[in-house]
């Protein structure tokens, strides 16, 4: 079965992290072609960036070094779907031919997409999380000062927990819903396949997309287009508080870093933003939004390259998994009447805190580590805090 359309929903920046979403965007109807049918097509790309574990080598084992180092590694994601307000064929497909600078052949097949059997939507590991957050008390800390601000920390009970929303929402999400018999949905990678994508990978070049069911769309993209570059997120301690810092990346409207974590199992839930106000930002925002959104607070600005945890924060996060997201406006292409493109672009830097400093630590970033499999789930991070 075809899927139901859905919403892009982010509730907090930390669940948005964890995984990229599948979703519909509004229907775009036009008088002048009322008796053709509508095209939108959504392109989400990413930019990941994180501080991954290193085992020691061979040489340093008998060097009498055991310590564990750490590299950074750069990877790439990209989500595609095709949607059109016509009743589904007998099998929808679609196939969008992309520019060689993709270096991931010719074209990239968009496939209906099926649901999940009930009881195995999301993973494990959220589904054990969900389940034990439901009775965890949150705490709540905010701001980029050395030391917490009056009024902090806040207590979230379970029903205004942003990150257990969120979680909640990849489950709901994750259901398989059958699509509605007006619309058909067609989308890349396809349920259960993980699809590298190279590190110098480029979205810049001719586009085209082809399907049974939906008008042919073409569209250029050009270089201010392309996959954002990395943000390179670094923490230094710095008087019991932890200072964050991070390149300014070109494109991105706005900034928002979150962390998360407690001292054991039994103690409350941390949780630090590092600022508070507004709406909640999303990806699929116009710059015209963010740039509001900076404006109210809700993000710190594109000239911001340095935040603080508090020392109150830290000292009751302990090791915290800390994400840092930069927010792009939204592009939108009208190739031809009726026909709507949606290229959403995101930039993130991720990084375990207070931890002990790791040897041969790269927290420079210069390079990319070969390509891995991107993860399903960006809930990992959260392993161990619970």
């Amino acid at each position: 079965m075809n899927r139901m359309g859905r919403r892009f929903s982010r509730p907090t920046r930390l669940a948005r992290n964890t995984a990229f979403l599948l979703g519909l965007l509004p229907l775009q109807a036009t008088a002048a072609l009322a008796a053709q049918p509508t095209a939108t097509y959504r392109i989400q790309a990413s930019t990941s960036s994180s501080l991954m574990p290193t085992a020691p080598s061979l040489g340093q084992m008998l060097m009498g070094s055991a310590a564990m180092g750490s590299k950074r590694q750069i990877q790439r994601n990209l989500e595609l779907s095709l949607t059109a307000p016509v009743a589904p064929p007998a099998k929808p497909e679609a196939s969008h031919a992309i520019p060689a600078a993709m270096a991931m052949g010719a074209a990239l097949s968009l496939e209906a997409s099926g649901g999940c059997t009930k009881g195995e939507c999301g993973s494990q590991e959220i589904r054990q999380a969900v389940e034990q957050m439901r009775s965890r008390r949150v705490l709540l800390y905010w701001g980029c000062e050395a030391k917490a601000g009056a009024g902090q920390p806040q207590t979230l009970e379970a029903s205004k927990n942003p990150l257990l929303i969120g979680m909640e929402e990849v489950l709901r999400q994750d259901k398989g819903e059958p699509t509605a018999p007006s619309t058909t949905l067609t989308s890349w990678p396809t349920t259960g396949e993980g699809r590298l994508i190279p590190a110098q990978a480029s979205l810049v070049g001719e586009h085209l997309v082809r399907s049974n069911y939906a008008p042919v769309i073409r569209f250029p993209l050009a270089q201010p287009q392309d996959f954002l570059a990395p943000l390179n997120l670094s923490s230094t301690a710095s008087g019991g508080a932890t200072d964050l810092s991070w390149n300014r990346v070109a494109g991105v409207v706005g900034y928002r870093a979150t962390a998360m974590g407690q001292q054991d199992p039994s103690a409350p839930m941390v949780l630090w933003v590092s600022s508070l106000g507004g709406e909640e930002a999303s990806h699929a925002d116009s710059s015209t939004k963010l740039q509001a959104l900076v404006g109210s607070g809700g993000l710190l600005s594109a000239e911001r390259n340095q935040c603080t945890i508090s020392a109150e924060a830290s000292r009751a996060m302990g090791t915290a998994a800390v994400t840092l997201e930069g927010y792009a406006g939204a592009i939108r292409l009208n190739p031809a009447p009726g026909q709507v493109v949606r290229l959403e672009r995101s930039t993130t830097g991720m990084e375990l805190v207070g931890m002990p400093q790791l040897e041969g630590s790269d927290k420079t970033g210069g390079g990319e580590a070969p390509p891995q499999p991107a993860p399903q789930s960006g809930f990992g991070l959260l392993k161990g805090l619970f």
